[in-house]
C-alpha cells in the first residue's frame, strides 16, 4: 500500500507501534480520533477499521 513500516506508520498518527499491531491483527479497534488522524493522513480508508461481521 503505503509502503512504510510499523513504526513509521505509529509514528505518523501519534500512536506506539505496538498499538498499529494490535489494529492489524484484530486485538483492538481504534479510538475515533485515532481513525480521523488516519484519515487525515491518508495511510488508510477508515473501512479498514471496521469490524467483521462473523457468520454463525
Amino acid at each position: 500500500m503505503n509502503e512504510l513500516s510499523r513504526g513509521q506508520l505509529a509514528k505518523k498518527v501519534g500512536v506506539t507501534e505496538q498499538a498499529i499491531w494490535q489494529y492489524e491483527n484484530g486485538y483492538t479497534s481504534p479510538k475515533l480520533d485515532v481513525v480521523n488522524r488516519f484519515k487525515c493522513s491518508s495511510v488508510r480508508t477508515t473501512a479498514f477499521f471496521r469490524r467483521r461481521e462473523t457468520k454463525k
